[in-house]
């Protein structure tokens, strides 16, 4: 994944959680260090590849995105645990 890619990534994930386009809200928002903020970003592509979706305006993407952000609330920052957790949710639903 390309360096634009990555901040189009972050960007993404700012922007589900309602905040203005500010590269570091979501780091405030979550209490999370920019290290778990990359392990988020990369789990959200990860699982956004094994389902086969590349279009990131699909509704399917933001819906990845969302539950991503939803186990980083509940508390999970272990990248295969979140892998893991949300592909289960998505190839199950």
């Amino acid at each position: 994944m390309s360096a634009r890619q990555k901040h189009g990534t972050h960007l993404r994930l700012v922007r589900l959680l309602g905040a203005d386009a500010n590269p570091h809200h979501l780091e405030n928002e979550l209490a999370l260090t920019p290290e778990e903020t990359k392990i988020l970003a990369n789990v959200f592509e990860r699982v956004l590849r094994k389902m086969g979706w590349s279009d990131r305006e699909d509704h399917a993407t933001t819906l990845v995105a969302k539950m991503v952000i939803k186990l980083a609330q509940e508390g999970e920052r272990n990248p295969r645990r979140l892998y893991s957790s949300c592909l289960a949710h998505f190839q199950n639903h």
